[in-house]
């Protein structure tokens, strides 16, 4: 058993650093008792960061607000599906969890963060999911954290098989 998963993974990881590598990892996943999860969509995360002047709210130029929604508008619309019946497991999901911004103290600047997660299917690099979010940026920046990669494994292993016939016997 690990904890973290929904997070940073640090039961895991600790494992990880910390023991020989496994010759296998069962998973415990709420997905039902009639049959095994073979793939898990990786993990993403990253802090989106951004300082704009103030200025009188009648001006047309966009606040670092603005731009981080404009940023993360951009991202969602990158990984939109082209075909509307792709399942959700083979999309890259994108949700935003935070966004925090406002006037400096000093009252000069306005400044943002938002923290988001996408969610990576087995089929795409984690890198190609990093690089095309990045694309989106016409200001700001964002400090990704250690990526969970997605991870797509074999039914015909033998510790799948075994799950298998159990799941049959029950």
């Amino acid at each position: 058993g690990v904890v973290r998963e929904e997070v940073d993974s640090a039961g895991a990881r600790h494992l990880i650093d910390d023991r020989d590598a496994p010759e296998a990892v069962v998973n415990g996943e709420p997905s039902g008792w009639q049959g095994i999860t073979l793939g898990y969509r990786g993990l993403l995360e990253g802090t989106y960061v951004n300082t704009s002047e103030s200025g009188h709210s009648s001006r047309p130029e966009p606040n670092a607000i603005q731009h981080a929604i404009d940023w993360w508008h951009g991202v969602e619309e990158t990984f939109t599906p082209d075909d509307p019946e792709t399942a959700v497991f083979d999309q890259v999901t994108t949700k935003p969890i935070s966004i925090d911004g406002g006037l400096s103290d000093d009252g000069l600047a306005v400044e943002t963060t938002m923290e988001v997660q996408l969610r990576i299917p087995p089929s795409r690099p984690v890198d190609e999911i990093h690089e095309l979010s990045e694309a989106e940026l016409s200001t700001g920046s964002v400090h990704w954290g250690e990526p969970m990669p997605p991870v797509m494994e074999s039914p015909r292993t033998d510790l799948a098989r075994a799950f298998r016939v159990a799941i049959r016997s029950a």
